[in-house]
């Protein structure tokens, strides 16, 4: 089994979506069990715009270490005054999308975040949400959903989980090939084929460890 620990809202992991998928395509009986704590709740949610500058300064290094550039639209959607930056709501998106199809989770997830860094896409409006899981031929219904915060009865219980197993940024990896074993972290690989190759690694030690 794979731990990843994914924020919808996190540069890095739009990053790894072609390692991501591409290990999904290769192997499609790892169970991959999602984590999100929430990289932007409480005193962070805001307007994208207070966060612009920061973001166009980390942007060269991630996009240079991942090879996934941020697009013109996603720029021009942080510009807004309006738009907000928090990551409860698509979070909440997720985690329905996990109670009504589990095997569709996954990809929702990073339809959410490829819609967002490469489309422009805002993940606080819920018809955009919506069209996403629609793409999946799934409905959500997800009433108030630009309201949703880090209480809400689905998110709270995630977040809490997430910091109870030590996540503390995104993405985070790690493997086990039983229940009861421990997860062993694995260092962030974003060139796909050397990502599946490290994870296929990683399962194969464990699997013949004494």
């Amino acid at each position: 089994m794979l731990l990843y620990a994914f924020d919808p809202l996190c540069g890095w992991c739009f990053g790894l979506l072609p390692a991501m998928r591409l290990l999904k395509e290769t192997h499609p009986e790892l169970p991959i069990e999602l984590v999100m704590g929430g990289l932007v709740l409480g005193a962070r949610v805001g307007p994208y715009k207070g966060m612009e500058q920061y973001i166009r300064g980390a942007a060269p290094r991630m996009t240079q270490v991942t090879g996934q550039p941020l697009s013109e639209a996603f720029w021009q959607l942080i510009a807004k005054p309006h738009v907000i930056s928090n990551s409860a709501p698509p979070i909440r998106a997720i985690l329905q999308m996990q109670l009504q199809a589990p095997e569709k989770a996954v990809d929702f997830a990073h339809s959410l975040s490829h819609a967002h860094f490469a489309l422009g896409a805002d993940l606080g409006d819920l018809e955009t949400v919506q069209g996403l899981a629609g793409s999946l031929a799934e409905t959500l219904e997800l009433p108030d959903y630009p309201q949703t915060n880090e209480t809400h009865p689905l998110v709270q219980p995630e977040v809490r989980r997430a910091r109870s197993m030590g996540v503390r940024s995104y993405p985070t990896l790690a493997v086990r090939t039983g229940e009861n074993q421990a997860w062993h972290g694995l260092p962030s690989v974003y060139e796909p084929h050397a990502f599946v190759a490290q994870i296929e690694d990683a399962l194969r030690g464990l699997s013949t460890a004494p």
